[in-house]
């Protein structure tokens, strides 16, 4: 009854926007499965993640799940965590990519945003939107701009990956954009290196893996 009764006042806050009272208590439901408390899953939260599943058309669980992770990077406050989605698709705007595409993957690598902490926020909702912009995974990118910022074994990989590919690769460009923070600029810049996204997915498996370290 106290789910309900909240759920009813945030669906007429919300009424303007096309949701029922049902989208807030799905929202509750999904955090509830998540171990949060239902004092945690009233009010403010119930809100954040019913209004983050409408306005970007992911769904109810993947919204909760990126919601929880973004309130432990934020110390509980709600606030706060919209704050940084706020930040997130003020981003994505900014780099001419539809909010909604760049959140679902957010949503999509949970764990991967969980473990960057609230430091690497910023740079990973980068890597997300560059992952949309490229075409790629979010997790491909992010393994080629972990290889591109461990210098030593970098080097390493592109002698390995030229042997591999049988052609001259050159990694400094992308690895100098990585070190200043531009992960889609290093990204294109690996891929240039064999052409083209499509090119880089005409890789075999190994190909891709060494050419990811380099």
């Amino acid at each position: 009854a106290k789910l309900q009764a909240s759920a009813t006042v945030t669906s007429t806050k919300y009424k303007l926007m096309g949701m029922e009272a049902a989208d807030v208590t799905s929202a509750q439901h999904e955090m509830l499965k998540l171990g949060m408390s239902i004092k945690e899953v009233s009010g403010a939260t119930a809100d954040s993640v019913a209004f983050m599943s409408k306005r970007y058309g992911i769904a109810t669980g993947e919204a909760a799940k990126l919601n929880k992770i973004l309130l432990g990077m934020a110390d509980k406050s709600q606030a706060t965590a919209d704050a940084m989605m706020e930040s997130a698709v003020a981003l994505a705007k900014a780099n001419d990519v539809a909010p909604g595409v760049v959140i679902d993957e957010m949503a999509q690598n949970a764990g991967e945003f969980a473990a960057a902490g609230k430091k690497g926020f910023g740079a990973m909702s980068m890597t997300a939107i560059a992952a949309k912009k490229l075409g790629m995974s979010m997790s491909a990118i992010a393994d080629i701009a972990d290889g591109l910022l461990d210098v030593e074994s970098s080097i390493e990989a592109e002698f390995e990956a030229s042997v591999m590919l049988g052609k001259t690769i050159n990694m400094d460009l992308a690895r100098q954009l990585a070190l200043q923070g531009d992960i889609e600029g290093a990204t294109k810049a690996v891929l240039d290196q064999v052409g083209s996204i499509h090119d880089f997915n005409k890789l075999d498996v190994l190909q891709r893996k060494k050419l990811a370290q380099a």
